[in-house]
């Protein structure tokens, strides 16, 4: 992702007065928003953690870096104001400055929305608002994940497609039903964007809608969260079969709150390569977050066992089978390295993070969800998976006769933060 602007809080936030801060003053007990991405990175050479936020409520990314980031370790729900200030106090060795720059960053934190406050929850319902008043689903990643002028962006996506790598493996004769893409950035993962829509262009499917399933990376109590609007990016809008939306909310008994639909670029990633392929003759989609299943690994035996998952499955595999509804799922695989939280540099966690990654491909490809589960629980979350739920939920979709096959695989290193992410094209068949 693209960053246009991003504050760099050197050694410690710029030494300033508060000018105000009425919203954190008195008792109120401090809390950084729980669902705040922090992903490591660099800004002008220096290490920082990069504070991204999933609602977009800012066009900025904040970078923090020295000892602002062990006060936002502090920002946990526990401490007032002056509380904050002690212990911004004492960390700093007892220089009576770290309060005022734990403060000074805290005015940042609240103008950012990136506090769990009143000003951002009442910012959160004017949103709200603005957003189920509006039908339709704005590009958010246009200018930043890829051209936002039409033009350029064709012919981008016509040069990943003109470049993509020949298949090398055997490809199962048949009719194709389901596609695995990434939704890595465009510039990291275009070769393996480029397999799969490629593939899909030779293969061209007609079906009567097109199931796109993404990665919610925001969600946090949803297993599945469909939205009515229609998505819009330079190329045009892609409409929405909103029957079948209502259809799959109706019967999975599921939350109407598509707000994660806003920033996330999992789907809007295949809703380019979609367009440009099938132009006006575009079949309505059914566009679909999952979110994450980890904390249900140890509870269910299959992903079709997952809240709400089981009445969608069974709805929706008739479909497939008969080519009524064609399945996209917009994923990425194993994401290692200090950049995801862990301890361990990429070089050290990847040979068993792609082991993983490689039994899961085995489970797609014979199309055998209970030992995809079985991987997925014998692994936990310690290679953070994004797309594991989108896969889970794709293979309960696909017909006992069907295969998968895989089509291109790679591994985008990040040497900055010693970090890296993992992902692949899969094409799936029914003879």
């Amino acid at each position: 992702m693209k960053i246009s602007e991003v504050d760099r809080l050197e050694d410690c936030v710029a030494r300033q007065p508060c000018l105000c801060f009425d919203v954190v003053s008195g008792t109120e007990k401090l809390r950084l928003r729980r669902d705040l991405t922090p992903v490591m990175g660099k800004v002008q050479e220096k290490d920082v953690i990069l504070l991204r936020d999933p609602l977009a409520m800012s066009s900025q990314v904040l970078a923090v870096a020295g000892g602002a980031v062990q006060v936002l370790q502090l920002l946990d729900g526990s401490r007032d104001m002056a509380r904050l200030r002690l212990d911004a106090i004492a960390l700093a060795g007892g220089d009576i400055r770290a309060g005022d720059d734990a403060q000074a960053l805290l005015e940042i934190l609240d103008e950012r929305y990136l506090m769990d406050n009143a000003r951002f929850r009442d910012a959160v319902r004017s949103i709200l608002d603005d957003w189920r008043a509006d039908p339709e689903r704005p590009a958010s990643f246009s200018g930043s994940g890829y051209p936002e002028d039409p033009g350029d962006l064709s012919r981008s996506l016509e040069d990943v497609l003109d470049h993509a790598p020949g298949i090398t493996t055997d490809v199962p004769s048949g009719k194709l039903v389901a596609l695995v893409a990434p939704h890595i950035d465009l510039r990291e993962g275009w070769l393996v964007y480029g397999a799969a829509y490629g593939f899909m262009g030779l293969a061209v499917p007609e079906p009567e809608r097109i199931l796109v399933l993404g990665t919610g990376h925001s969600l946090e109590r949803q297993v599945l969260c469909p939205t009515r609007k229609n998505y819009v990016t330079p190329l045009g809008m892609a409409r929405t079969d909103v029957q079948a939306v209502d259809r799959i909310v109706e019967i999975g008994g599921l939350d109407r709150d598509d707000l994660a639909h806003r920033g996330e670029h999992s789907i809007e990633f295949q809703v380019i390569f979609l367009q440009h392929l099938f132009g006006d003759d575009l079949q309505p989609l059914v566009p679909v977050l999952c979110g994450d299943a980890s904390r249900h690994l140890e509870d269910v035996s299959r992903p079709s066992e997952l809240p709400g998952a089981a009445p969608v499955i069974e709805w929706l595999a008739p479909q497939v089978a008969d080519g009524e509804t064609f399945v996209v799922a917009g994923v990425d695989l194993c994401h290692v390295g200090p950049r995801f939280g862990d301890g361990k540099t990429a070089s050290e966690l990847l040979p068993a993070a792609l082991e993983h990654e490689t039994a899961l491909i085995d489970a797609l490809e014979s199309v055998d969800p209970v030992a995809f589960w079985q991987e997925a629980r014998r692994v936990g979350d310690r290679h953070h998976v994004c797309g594991l739920t989108a896969l889970g939920i794709l293979l309960e979709l696909m017909p006992q006769d069907a295969r998968g096959v895989l089509l291109c695989r790679d591994v985008m290193r990040d040497r900055e933060t010693s970090s890296a992410v993992g992902y692949a094209a899969m094409a799936f068949f029914t003879p």
